[in-house]
């Protein structure tokens, strides 16, 4: 492959990293397993990623629960 195109590849893998990193870290979600999927498939994970809803926060967890 020409280095141009891959230079454009590894740019847009790690703008998807880092976009499925600052979603995720907003929609309470694992940073580094959307990370890794951000940077193997970034345009599916960014989709994907902005598709889901919130989870909600480990303290809501805890006072729905008593």
């Amino acid at each position: 492959m020409e280095p141009e195109i891959m230079l454009w590849i590894t740019f847009i893998r790690i703008v998807g990293l880092f976009v499925c990193i600052s979603v995720a870290g907003k929609k309470n979600r694992n940073k580094l397993g959307w990370g890794i999927f951000g940077f193997t498939i970034p345009v599916i994970a960014i989709i994907i990623i902005l598709l889901l809803k919130p989870l909600p926060a480990a303290n809501e967890i805890e006072q729905v629960s008593q």
